[in-house]
């Protein structure tokens, strides 16, 4: 008899390995991965609707709508080169300096390339330092650290060109 139970035991420690308990999130995330790759050749903005465009001469750069109303950017020429300051204004505080995105060049960090009359042009991005007195409270600093944090996003967008 404890041989009948110990085999149960094993058979049923078997099956719940093998099968597992039918976790639903299995089903969807397949369904996302199949509905992303038949919808790649669609528009990146009308793939992912919270994404906005900030057009330059090089195309569309990709950042979180969510910032639309605390984001202004402004396309310039630096060193010879056109150039994406990004500024952020939260709350009462005076307008952040947080990124600068500048093709061509060799200041900043390297985050990806974009092709210009059959060349290669290298996209640098500059990032600015914060400082914050006693002044911004704890929410408002948070909101400029993950307004820094999306720019991941526009880099995501960039390498997968």
């Amino acid at each position: 008899m404890k041989k009948y139970f110990l085999v149960l035991g094993l058979i049923t420690v078997l099956c719940v390995t093998l099968f597992g308990c039918g976790d639903s999130n299995t089903d969807l995330l397949i369904t996302d991965a199949v509905s992303v790759t038949e919808s790649t050749t669609e528009d990146p903005l009308t793939l992912n609707p919270s994404l906005m465009g900030i057009a330059t001469k090089y195309g569309d750069l990709r950042y979180p709508k969510r910032w639309s109303e605390q984001l202004r950017t402004e396309v310039v020429e630096k060193g010879g080169n056109a150039a994406v300051e990004m500024y952020g204004t939260i709350g009462e505080h005076e307008e952040l300096h947080l990124y600068d995105v500048v093709f061509g060049g060799d200041e900043g960090v390297p985050i990806g390339t974009v092709e210009a009359d059959g060349e290669k042009v290298y996209v640098m991005l500059i990032s600015y330092d914060l400082d914050f007195d006693d002044s911004w409270s704890e929410d408002e600093i948070l909101t400029v650290k993950a307004m820094k944090e999306d720019i991941n996003y526009l880099i995501d967008e960039l390498s997968a060109n």
